[in-house]
């Protein structure tokens, strides 16, 4: 009739399962790892429940042994926002809809432009340029961002060689993510 319900039918069912069984010839210890979705909180069709109740199954696996889990129907959105951002970024990487603006570095105690910080914005075909508080946060632990570092090195140092060829020796600060500094080939 309700969530609680739905809560402690599912605990008393792990419990009783997790009894030993007693055969002739052993005990026998099982676990239950369950997956659960409910209708009409999710207002999906069969095919949809039953896909729905295994997606919360593998997030249960996920945690260990003997948990049950319900299927979050706002946590699956967020979930497919990422994925989908994911392939937007993959897609406009191969596009070349990055681009690089500079923020200059300047030492005041002379008074001198030192370097300059590399701040990437995606010059999104839909919303116009975005910042990278956009997007970045969406793809922090995502092999995407390894990509887009790469890409943003390479812009970076191809800028440093044309600023060199116009007079200008700069040194560019460029943002790495960690997993990126991880990475076997980095150096």
């Amino acid at each position: 009739r309700n969530d609680d319900e739905v809560n402690r039918f599912l605990a008393d069912l792990q419990e009783r399962l997790s009894e030993p069984f007693i055969s002739d010839a052993a005990a026998v210890t099982l676990s239950a790892t369950i997956g659960v979705t409910t209708y009409p909180h999710d207002d999906v069709d069969s095919d949809t429940l039953l896909r729905h109740a295994l997606q919360a199954m593998i997030v249960a696996k996920q945690g260990g042994k003997g948990l049950f889990r319900r299927f979050d129907p706002e946590s699956d959105k967020r979930v497919r926002a990422k994925r989908e951002t994911i392939d937007q970024l993959r897609l406009a990487l191969a596009r070349g809809e990055f681009v690089l603006h500079y923020q200059p570095k300047v030492d005041l105690k002379r008074m001198q432009v030192v370097g300059a910080e590399a701040l990437i914005r995606w010059r999104h075909p839909a919303r116009g340029v975005l910042p990278p508080g956009a997007f970045l946060p969406m793809i922090e632990d995502h092999e995407v961002m390894i990509d887009l570092g790469y890409w943003v090195i390479g812009e970076a140092l191809a800028q440093m060689d044309r600023w060199r060829e116009a007079g200008l020796d700069l040194a560019i600060s460029v943002y790495i993510a960690a997993q990126h500094l991880l990475e076997p080939n980095f150096m």
